[in-house]
């Protein structure tokens, strides 16, 4: 079955939205190293391009499950794939899906940051200056 879905942060209600960064792990504790060494991803064949955190419903204050999912795409150079998926809507992928803990989870990544705002409010983006 074929999905088409777009690369924007979503839960149920989205009382918060906002955006987020991350900086790659160093050395092999990155996500592609953790699909390559499940034997999920080839990247002498495929590109890593996009990665999805899901944190399932708190309930009573205990996490649910969290799930990663990445995005790979045939071709495994930069260069080769950026002018394709330039021209291509929707982009073709292949997702892969993994549950992990949260804390191995976010630990694929060297740093990781999440600002969130009120839904209605337009702060995305904006400046805001604060007393310590």
């Amino acid at each position: 079955m074929t999905t088409t879905n777009t690369f924007v942060a979503a839960a149920q209600y989205d009382d918060w939205l906002g955006t987020a960064a991350a900086d790659n792990a160093d050395g092999n504790s990155d996500l592609a190293h953790l699909l390559q060494q499940k034997g999920l991803y080839d990247p002498d064949k495929e590109l890593l391009v996009a990665a999805e955190m899901y944190v399932a419903e708190n309930n009573a204050g205990r996490l649910g499950g969290s799930t990663i999912s990445a995005y790979v795409v045939e071709g495994n150079r930069f260069d080769d794939v950026a002018p394709v998926l330039a021209d291509q809507d929707p982009i073709p992928v292949r997702r892969i899906s993994l549950e992990l803990p949260l804390q191995e989870m976010v630990a694929l990544f060297k740093r990781f940051s999440v600002s969130l705002t009120w839904r209605g409010l337009d702060l995305v983006g904006r400046r805001y200056q604060h007393d310590d």
